[in-house]
């Protein structure tokens, strides 16, 4: 490969003293919000989506061009073709949604109607959208280091089944301790130890979201990275105890761990049909 420090030396100049003096202060790694929303679409109306962004968005595009709302610093929008069996839909968009404040988006699925890519929303949408927020969110984390708007990142979204058993005990488990340990020191010694795995792997965004599904429990697994082969190599060296305790946790916690640890570009079902930042986003 090439010098692996090159990527995250530009963003830490580009992040100033910034990213040098907060890259392990809890609060600079969580100081937004991030929720998903799973939209199924009408069969038949993918193409027209995606003709739709080829007009929308450019080098110089807006996350509320895209997706009209409050304080929204990231939006990501992936698709997935075809819905599950027999649920009479064309697939899905997936938005992944960076914003300032939470809860100012007090019904996010009907914000996302508003956006130009729905209109009119009646002859695209299957149905409403699903939410993923703050009771699903498992893990959301930043690089202070991260680039405003980064060049050509690696942006992925991989959904990683949880096993049966035991693996689906400990989800219940996460579920509830998501909630107990919010806002303590628990959380906050956590993100810390966190942040130095992020700049070994100059992963710029990171937020993990608890499944509950028909077919079983799972983890979407949201990463913008500046390269996806830098995270992998640099999880694989690192002798960082967070690195190596979640590569022992998600051994007892999913299906198939090595479809995510090789390489989840390999491994998602979702496709990133946009990926707009704010020119303002820390």
């Amino acid at each position: 490969m090439d010098d692996t420090g090159t990527a995250a030396n530009r963003a830490a100049d580009d992040g100033g003293a910034r990213g040098a003096s907060d890259t392990h202060d809890p609060a600079a790694l969580t100081r937004t919000s991030a929720f998903l929303l799973r939209q199924p679409l009408a069969p038949g109306v993918l193409a027209t989506v995606r003709e739709r962004l080829d007009g929308m968005v450019g080098d110089d595009a807006d996350p509320g061009w895209l997706l009209p709302g409050p304080g929204v610093v990231t939006a990501s929008l992936f698709c997935r073709e075809g819905g599950p069996a027999g649920d009479g839909t064309g697939g899905e968009l997936v938005w992944y949604v960076e914003v300032e404040d939470e809860a100012s988006w007090t019904d996010p699925a009907a914000l996302a109607r508003r956006s130009p890519l729905f209109d009119p929303p009646g002859r695209l949408l299957a149905a409403p959208a699903s939410h993923y927020g703050r009771d699903e969110r498992v893990v959301h984390a930043l690089n202070p280091a991260r680039p405003p708007r980064p060049e050509s990142p690696d942006v992925v979204l991989v959904r990683v089944g949880i096993a049966p058993g035991l693996g689906t005990w400990l989800a219940r488990l996460l579920a509830g301790a998501i909630g107990l340990f919010r806002g303590t020191a628990v959380e906050r010694r956590l993100v810390a130890a966190s942040g130095e795995v992020l700049d070994e792997e100059a992963m710029w965004t990171e937020t993990l979201f608890l499944d509950r599904a028909a077919e079983g429990y799972g983890l979407l697994w949201y990463m913008e990275a500046a390269d996806m082969d830098r995270v992998i190599d640099a999880y694989e060296a690192s002798d960082n105890p967070v690195a190596r305790w979640s590569e022992r946790v998600l051994g007892w916690l999913f299906e198939d761990p090595s479809a995510l640890l090789d390489d989840p570009r390999a491994a998602t079902e979702h496709e990133l049909l946009a990926h707009v930042t704010a020119p303002e986003r820390r």
